[in-house]
């Protein structure tokens, strides 16, 4: 009976202990990153970028994301940090003005990626996203502004 109730115990301290390891505020890799956003040179309006870890370079981690408003985006805004390491950005642009159901506008391009080898402290990232992105709003939209 002893060393079932020992056995208990060295479970239940496991256990305990676990639980405690995951409710730490202990950080993870997120990291900040700010910056700017332009399509055929101009600001972007309003788009979304989503940051994900590159898994097929060995990186793993949460998801950031972040608005573009006025050609600028930001994670501290939202408290959604990027992963540090290599990340692929996926970008979405929209031309801003409002119409039905989509507060951001007609799509300039949809889904254009960008990878990024982030530092491990918050940065300041500037992307050029280029013409030939326009296609993809193109094909999935019809012309684009």
């Amino acid at each position: 009976m002893k060393a079932m109730t020992r056995n208990l115990q060295a479970w239940l301290t496991v256990g305990i202990l676990l639980f405690l390891n995951s409710c730490s505020d202990k950080p993870s890799n997120r990291v900040d990153v700010w910056g700017t956003v332009k399509f055929k040179n101009q600001p972007i309006p309003a788009g979304l970028i989503v940051m994900n870890p590159d898994l097929s370079k060995g990186n793993d981690g949460p998801q950031g994301m972040a608005e573009i408003r006025g050609g600028r985006f930001d994670t501290r805004q939202s408290n959604k940090g990027a992963p540090s390491g290599p990340v692929i950005f996926m970008i979405d642009g929209f031309d801003g003005v409002a119409q039905g159901e989509s507060p951001s506008g007609k799509p300039l391009f949809i889904g254009y990626k960008v990878q990024l080898d982030l530092p491990k402290q918050a940065s300041e990232q500037n992307i050029d996203v280029p013409n030939s992105a326009g296609v993809t709003a193109k094909a999935a939209y019809g012309p684009v502004p």
